[in-house]
């Protein structure tokens, strides 16, 4: 059941989304869920917001939107991954993009978080307080095209789980190997 100040949220954050929506996309909202062997992958496969995303990337002028911390994607894993020299454990957490606001650059966090702590994971969101497993900067591409829709996939290869990140004309792929 909803509580009052939930249901107040939900409405705030489908006005303030109706005046800063762009154009429609032909392909719905909806929740993606990506799949390899003992790791799941959940997001939501929001429409490309330039307005939004690049300042976060570039640290330039932009909404509060763009200054703050946002969680994009949920992990599940029933298996220990290897992140860099760090293992993350068994259990859910969310990746998180941190904008760059220093100058050094965008960088991307795996956090551990209490999953009941999290009212909407469908609604774009500043994470909650966890530990943080995994943090680092993240080398982002440019690409000629444009993606209207946050892209991801998880795939095998060679023993390691490769995540594969479109969005708008920025991509990058993250890979990580079971523990």
């Amino acid at each position: 059941m909803l509580t009052r100040s939930a249901i107040l949220f939900l409405l705030l954050a489908g006005t303030m989304a109706q005046e800063q929506a762009p154009a429609p996309s032909p392909t719905p909202l909806a929740m993606v869920y990506e799949k390899v062997p003992g790791v799941e992958l959940r997001f939501v496969n929001y429409r490309w917001r330039p307005e939004i995303f690049e300042p976060m990337v570039s640290g330039g002028p932009g909404p509060v939107e763009s200054k703050r911390p946002w969680a994009f994607a949920r992990l599940v894993n029933d298996v220990p991954l290897k992140l860099g020299s760090r293992t993350l454990p068994v259990g859910h957490g969310v990746i998180v993009f941190n904008p760059n606001l220093d100058g050094r650059g965008m960088t991307l966090e795996v956090r551990n978080i209490d999953m009941r702590r999290i009212l909407d994971f469908n609604v774009i969101q500043v994470p909650p307080p966890g530990d943080v497993y995994y943090k680092g900067i993240l080398n982002m591409e440019t690409a000629p095209e444009i993606e209207p829709r946050m892209v991801m996939t998880l795939t095998e290869e060679a023993g390691r789980i490769v995540l594969r990140f479109r969005y708008g004309n920025h991509r990058f792929a993250w890979d990580f190997a079971r523990s």
